[in-house]
């Protein structure tokens, strides 16, 4: 009884301190304070602050909810059949489909889209009429895209791994489907894992099971088009393969590991594996070790990565490409990035399942005294100080998606807790998670899905299959987004970044001086083509 009131006492402290200050942003107001980070700000407010009182609710519901189904459940998750596979992926991709729309929201998911695309058409780089690039590319979304002025060619700025794995998918309509089945293959991983820590104990897999489906940030971050999916898959296959060095496995370690550092940038996989493989190498035989590991990243590392390298050097530069250039993205601490930080952890604790995060840390007593266990949970911690030298809020996303790439090191630690103590806590965990499931994944979906038909809806209704050019002024929240068009400049609807009803009117006096004017709306102006492919193509 002990650990259930010390669980309840700190899941409850630690929630009435998220909810109050997640009401205290809504109540003054901080998106509006902040402009640079008004998204960010904003889905703390609104999503966040809304769920902290459910989620305090469950708290003194929980010990009171039934639990005569624990064992049987647990156990049926302990060993779960292909049919409730098929039904979980099925279930997700249905997810991705209605309550994400099939929709990549923001320019992160975009472009790994876009970059899928372009080699769903068997090529490197996609091709832009190069007068129309400065109203292809929004103000500031350089960082996103890389498209050349003089010839055209363009391409995504992420690493190219992800958008590799999306592609067969982007070619078969069906993109909505690899987050899905990514998400059920992580969960397959995480139980074999558990069984591999905790032979013993036929229970953990179940527990480690259903701590993960209780967890909105897991589920909704499945059925988005985030690349962070794919990075908690690798990462995880990663450890997994660490966990016995022989050197079959530490080749294909760093298969896996070449793999995840392309995924869209290499440092979130590099700040994982360094506590691993810094503990591989006390384990003897280490140069025979590091090289099989070594030998595997250079494979893939240099397939995708190096080809990513070569490319941008040539549509950017050489200089776009040089270890200065990617280090960039490093900066220097400071009290803004700590009190940012402080409210990524407050969208974890509130994506989590309630308990999730007391029960980990139950964990670290016995834990931190395994070597193995120790480099996995100094990869977690390590991820979140890398992230305070990373300048900038996450913006979009759902729960606190930076850490996504281990976050499979919650319920792990979670479950091995779980494993070593009696019913009562067993009994109040099951009853926080059944609560979760039932009230809070709703909940999140429905916020996810209002949040992408609110921005959808911003815009005026385009139907696409007209031939027409769209100008949108990207100078209120996140409009910008709105501009996003085919590698190849296919679609009939080609979308170009305004600046006021004149400026728009003389680009397409130059440009495509068939078009008519059809109608304006808040944001832009919407132009009518007679032939849109042949005057979007040619200079």
């Amino acid at each position: 009884m002990e650990k259930c009131r010390r669980l309840l006492f700190w899941t409850l402290f630690i929630s009435l301190c998220a909810l109050a200050l997640a009401w205290a942003l809504r109540c003054y107001g901080a998106a509006e304070s902040i402009p640079n980070l008004s998204i960010f700000y904003a889905l703390i407010s609104r999503h966040d602050a809304v769920a902290a009182i459910p989620f305090v609710a469950i708290l003194f519901l929980a010990p009171f909810f039934p639990q005569r189904r624990m064992k049987a459940v647990i156990e049926e998750l302990s060993r779960p059949s292909r049919t409730f596979w098929c039904l979980l992926f099925l279930t997700l991709s249905l997810f991705s489909l209605f309550i994400y729309q099939n929709y990549p929201l923001s320019r992160d998911e975009q472009m790994l889209i876009f970059q899928s695309e372009i080699f769903s058409r068997g090529r490197l780089t996609g091709q832009w009429p190069h007068h129309l690039v400065r109203y292809l590319v929004p103000p500031g979304h350089h960082i996103f895209t890389i498209a050349s002025q003089s010839d055209g060619r363009c391409m995504s700025a992420y690493w190219p791994s992800f958008s590799a794995l999306l592609t067969p998918f982007t070619a078969l309509s069906l993109r909505w489907l690899l987050n899905p089945l990514i998400c059920v293959l992580s969960l397959l991983l995480l139980q074999y894992f558990i069984r591999v820590l905790l032979p013993e104990n036929k229970e953990a897999p179940g527990w480690v099971l259903f701590l993960s489906l209780a967890s909105p940030q897991l589920v909704v971050m499945s059925f988005s088009f985030y690349s962070m999916t794919a990075h908690l898959f690798f990462n995880l296959l990663f450890a997994i393969l660490l966990f016995e060095p022989k050197p079959q496995r530490l080749f294909c370690a760093g298969l896996a590991g070449g793999f995840a550092m392309c995924l869209h940038n290499p440092f979130p996989h590099l700040v994982f594996a360094l506590p691993l493989i810094i503990w591989l190498m006390g384990q003897g035989k280490f140069f025979g070790r590091l090289a099989a590991l070594v030998f595997g990243y250079a494979i893939t590392f240099s397939i995708f990565g190096g080809t990513y390298l070569w490319l941008k050097s040539t549509i950017m530069g050489p200089g776009s490409a040089s270890l200065m250039s990617l280090l960039s993205v490093i900066k220097g601490m400071n009290v803004d990035m700590l009190w940012i930080r402080l409210l990524c952890l407050l969208k974890l604790w509130l994506w989590a399942a309630p308990g999730l995060i007391v029960l980990f840390f139950f964990s670290l007593r016995e834990t931190w005294q395994q070597s193995y266990l120790r480099a996995l949970l100094l990869s977690g911690a390590l991820i979140l100080f890398s992230s305070l030298f990373h300048h900038g809020s996450q913006g979009h996303g759902w729960g606190y998606r930076h850490f996504h790439y281990c976050w499979f090191l919650l319920p792990l630690f979670a479950a091995w807790t779980l494993s070593r103590h009696g019913k009562e806590l067993k009994s109040l965990s099951f009853s926080l998670c059944l609560l979760s499931i039932l009230v809070l994944l709703p909940l999140r979906c429905y916020q996810v899905r209002t949040f992408i038909s609110e921005f959808r809806a911003s815009i005026p209704p385009i139907n696409r299959n007209d031939s027409q050019i769209v100008f949108i002024r990207p100078f209120k929240g996140y409009m910008a987004d709105h501009i996003y068009n085919s590698p190849f400049l296919e679609n009939k609807t080609i979308f170009l970044t305004g600046l006021n009803e004149p400026v728009e009117r003389a680009i397409i006096e130059h440009y495509f001086p068939a078009a008519k004017f059809r109608k304006r709306f808040a944001d832009g102006t919407i132009w009518t083509l007679p032939t849109v492919t042949k005057l979007a193509i040619e200079p």
